[in-house]
């Protein structure tokens, strides 16, 4: 077997490891056990040194260790862990906690090739704040959660001396990728890799609802559709709240349509008709009594539509750089 260095030979780490505990299972992956027998293979193979990225364009240089609680559908992924160290005086100074890591609850991985190689990137499901301290703080002598970004929290917490910084995936956005080291990739390319799969991920949950509409539908059909754009168009609204780096309130299951038009106002600035949008989700997706005619649902994608396309187009543009001053 060819030894081969983690850092120059990061990308073909990557395959071979996909090759090794991947082979004939679905993509995005959905089996907590098998993402773990694969991060785990990953850490062996590649020493840990791999970069994981984050939305926000945060960065780890390596991954210790990974640990699941199956009955609850959880992973703990740890960056650092310096619980034991003896010369903590001069590690406080860059890293002051005993122990960093991730935690979320998994719902799927799904693997995308970028310059052929695979790129997991991480999807879990929304948790409260409520849940994150019934799950992270109960046991421990002091802790604080500390809501940082619309699709994070920060989890401060102590026993006795050890002090550890975990941070929670809130939302079920695309939040982290894991990439190869040796400049693979930089942190914008991953932010926009990101943003796009989440994009275009609703993008074509509004494909299948238009594929649907090629035949005849009435009713309870065309009530289901314009449910589904319902979801689709809060998924859009909340991943540009991301993007744009809005903290609201709420959590994210109780944002509701007119919380996230509310929330987008001053940037949409009138370009996009969330009035009639909302008028017509109303009418399509609740008892009103009145008919639910096809060409409302046709015209409830087409706006839909729009404001995805103009919203990849927006998380997937790169600031231009600025001009030398004279």
């Amino acid at each position: 077997m060819t030894t081969l260095d983690p850092i120059e030979d990061s990308p073909r780490i990557f395959l071979e490891t996909v090759a090794a505990t991947l082979r004939g299972k679905e993509n995005p992956l959905r089996d907590i056990r098998v993402f773990k027998t694969y991060l785990d293979e990953l850490i062996k193979r590649s020493k840990g040194l791999v970069i994981v990225d984050f939305l926000d364009m945060a960065c780890w240089d390596c991954l210790h260790s990974v640990s699941i609680a199956e009955n609850q559908g959880t992973v703990e992924m740890v960056w650092r862990d310096y619980s034991s160290r003896t010369n903590g005086e001069v590690d406080r100074a860059f890293f002051p906690a005993d122990r960093y890591a991730l935690f979320f609850h998994f719902q799927s991985a799904l693997f995308i090739k970028i310059k052929g190689c695979p790129i997991p990137v991480i999807q879990g499901y929304s948790m409260t704040e409520k849940e994150i301290k019934k799950r992270l703080c109960a046991g421990f002598d002091e802790s604080d959660v500390c809501p940082d970004k619309f699709f994070s929290s920060h989890v401060y917490r102590r026993k006795g001396k050890v002090w550890n910084s975990v941070r929670c995936l809130t939302t079920p956005i695309f939040s982290a990728a894991i990439i190869p080291k040796g400049h693979f990739m930089h942190a914008l390319d991953s932010k926009v890799m990101l943003y796009g799969q989440n994009v275009w991920q609703a993008i074509g949950a509004i494909s299948r609802v238009m594929n649907g509409v090629q035949n005849e539908i009435f009713g309870d059909e065309i009530s289901e559709k314009g449910n589904t754009m319902r979801r689709v168009a809060e998924q859009l609204l909340k991943i540009e709240c991301s993007f744009r780096e809005i903290i609201p309130r709420k959590a994210y299951n109780q944002l509701l349509l007119k919380d996230l038009i509310a929330l987008l106002k001053e940037h949409h600035n009138r370009i996009f008709n969330w009035g009639r949008i909302a008028q017509l989700t109303n009418h399509l997706s609740h008892d009103s009594g009145k008919p639910k005619i096809k060409e409302e649902l046709i015209e409830l994608i087409v706006l839909i539509l729009d404001y995805a396309n103009e919203l990849r187009a927006l998380v997937t543009s790169r600031p231009t750089p600025k001009k030398p001053s004279k």
